[in-house]
This record gives C-alpha cells, sequence and structure tokens, in this order.
C-alpha cells in the first residue's frame, strides 16, 4: 500500500444493486475500507481529478462509455 494513500475504492456503475453487491464483497477486504460510487464514466473522471484512490471497479456498459475506455484513461492519467 502506498503511503499516505487511503484505502478507497472508486466503483463505477449504473446500476445500483449491482454497486450494492460489489461493495458488500469489497467489505470482505481488509484494506478496502471505503467505497465510492458513481454512475458514469464523467462522474468517475471528475471524482478521480479531485480525490486519490487505489482501486477502480468499473462497470463495462455505462452512460458515457464503456469500462475498458474508463479504465484506459485512467491509466494514461494516473500511470502509478
Amino acid at each position: 500500500m502506498c503511503a499516505g494513500v487511503p484505502p478507497i475504492c472508486d466503483r463505477t456503475d449504473d446500476d445500483p444493486s449491482m454497486c450494492e453487491v460489489v461493495n458488500s464483497l469489497l467489505s470482505r477486504i481488509d484494506s478496502v475500507n471505503t467505497t465510492v460510487d458513481v454512475t458514469s464514466v464523467d462522474e468517475a473522471l471528475a471524482y478521480l481529478a479531485e480525490h486519490q484512490v487505489r482501486c477502480v471497479v468499473s462497470d463495462y456498459n455505462m452512460a458515457g462509455g464503456d469500462g475498458l475506455g474508463l479504465l484506459e484513461k485512467v491509466s494514461e492519467s494516473y500511470p502509478d
């Protein structure tokens, strides 16, 4: 774990029930103590521009693009 970076997971999914399921699973991981749910690619990128996160979990089909495109943008913008 990187020093000074909180163990936050940014969950991007436009289906609230899927967010609940995945958050339930993530809550079982000791190093993930906070999750943030966003519902679109734009919302995820805006959140990431303002906050450091350790993990991004994304749906494939969602508003404003798809999960692969989001993860490519995240990888380009935040290579570490």
